[in-house]
């Protein structure tokens, strides 16, 4: 899962404050078949740890017994 920085949001202005980023939507508004990506990144983890973070939480999530029990029901 990857975060998309929205215009108007708070973690919006302050990737464009530290020049982490360009103004995307601005850039894609005057061209929009030359879109640059760069990831912004404001967290302690490291890249590979919220990774494996969010992969573990998407596992704990969806193999909740309860939550397999509702989904298997609805097949039969």
């Amino acid at each position: 899962m990857y975060m998309v920085l929205l215009p108007g949001t708070e973690i919006y202005a302050n990737a464009i404050k530290s020049d982490s980023i360009n103004d995307f939507y601005l850039d894609f508004a005057t061209r929009p078949m030359s879109i640059p990506y760069k990831a912004y990144w404001e967290n302690p983890l490291s890249y590979e740890e919220a990774q494996n973070l969010t992969k573990l939480a998407c596992k704990r999530f969806y193999l909740r017994p309860a939550y397999m029990w509702k989904h298997l029901r609805k097949v039969s």
